[in-house]
Formats: structure tokens, sequence, C-alpha cells
């Protein structure tokens, strides 16, 4: 009995059957500098988000006061997101964000499946587009895991221009493979934004499109590792020999 209650004191915390959503928002530190922070708001201390970095500087987005109207100019609230400064749905005018997840885990290692990303979008002053505004973009995933996904964006606001308030609109990017990442290690994943375009190479949207990322989700699994799997194993045959 004291043989298989040693063997158990050797295993590792074992895993959540339904995984982690870890998440947080992206910002920017200064006008100039295009590496992002990325402020987590699970306490998932096993896993980190690192080397937030843009191929662009970012834009002010700010929102109109509701009780003020258009003409009068009154933006309040400046957004706490990612914005850049290009017009990322018309021609050529891709972006890309990269970053780094990190397993911390000591012996466990993690599974991603899926990213959530919270986009905006906006104009060229900055301004919220109104709720009929609506525009598609191409997302996709490179780097070590796969994945895209053509997204209708639709704009903020109330039923008016002058009302554009903050809206997010939630985009999710299944990974075409799951992407594993070991125990103390990490994975960089690049993230392309990019106009939908049409069978005759046309813009889907009406117009331009100004987006940005207010945050993103990341659906990660904890999996034991082979040495976990072995340990419980062992301690298996030692309850049973135990109980012979």
């Amino acid at each position: 009995m004291k043989r298989t209650l040693a063997i158990l004191a050797l295993l590792p915390s074992l895993p959540l059957a339904y995984g982690w959503d870890v998440s947080g928002n992206f910002a920017w530190p200064d006008t100039t500098n295009k590496t992002l922070t990325y402020t987590e708001v699970h306490d998932v201390k096993e896993i980190s988000i690192t080397d937030v970095y843009s191929d662009t500087a970012y834009k002010t987005v700010k929102y109109w006061d509701s009780t003020a109207n258009e003409g009068a100019g009154a933006l309040t609230g400046v957004v706490d997101s990612y914005t850049p400064d290009i017009n990322v749905g018309k021609g050529d005018g891709t972006w890309t964000l990269t970053f780094t997840i990190v397993n911390e885990h000591a012996t466990d290692t993690m599974t991603l499946n899926a990213i959530t990303l919270q986009a905006i979008i906006y104009d060229n002053a900055g301004k919220f587009q109104p709720d009929n505004t609506e525009r598609f973009i191409t997302f996709t995933l490179g780097g070590a895991a796969q994945g895209s996904v053509t997204a209708t964006l639709n704009g903020a606001g109330g039923n008016a221009d002058s009302d554009r308030r903050e809206n997010v609109t939630n985009v999710t990017l299944a990974l075409t493979e799951a992407l594993e990442i070991q125990a103390k290690d990490s994975a960089t994943i690049t993230l392309t934004a990019s106009p939908k375009r049409n069978a005759d190479n046309t813009l889907a949207s009406n117009g331009g499109t100004h987006v940005g990322l207010k945050g993103a989700t990341f659906a990660l699994i904890p999996e034991p590792t082979t040495t976990t799997l072995s340990l419980l194993a062992l301690a298996g045959l030692a309850v049973r020999r135990r109980r012979i």
C-alpha cells in the first residue's frame, strides 16, 4: 500500500477534461513601436502569449458620444485594441500579426484547436462604421498551424451614423490540424487579414475595410504526456496487485 501511495505522489496534477480558454486583449505601447502587449484575463499560469508584433503602425479609434451628433464631431472613448493604420480591405492592403504561445507546464502537452478573434471595423477617420455597413475579410493562420475563414463584419452603432458605438464581431478560425505545443516549448503563429475576392478577382466588400482586433481567445486542451500516462498505469497495476 505504501508503494502505491508513493507512485501516486509522483503524479502531476491531471489536466481539465474540457480544456482552457485563454483570452485577453491586444494593446499598443506607443505610437511607433510595432510590438504589442497581450493582457491575459484568465488565471491560466501555464500559458502565456508573448512577442505580439505587427507589420504596420496602429491607428487610434474612438466612438461617437451617444448624446452628440456626427456634425458636432464629439468623439469619446479610445478603444483598447489593435487597429492598423491601413485599409486592409482595399487592393492589396494585407496586414499581419505574429505572436508566440508559450506552454509553461512542467509535463503536459497543450493542443490548440481554434482561435476566436474579436474583430472591429472603422473608417479612415478612426470612427466605428455604422451598423448598416457590411464588409468581408479573410483571416488566415500561418506558421505551425493552418486555418482560414472569411468573415462578414457588420458595422457598429445604433440605427444612425451619429451613434457609432463599439461592436465586436467574433470570428473563429478552426485549425485544419490541431497544433501540439510540448511542455516547456512554444509555437509562433502568423495571423493575416486580407480582403475577400470574388471569382472574377473583384473585391467582395463594397468599399475598403479598416479592420482591427480587440482581443482573441485561444482554445487549448492540456494532454498528459507519455510519462504521466505511464505513472497512471503503474499506479493502477499497484492497486490491482494489492487487491489480489
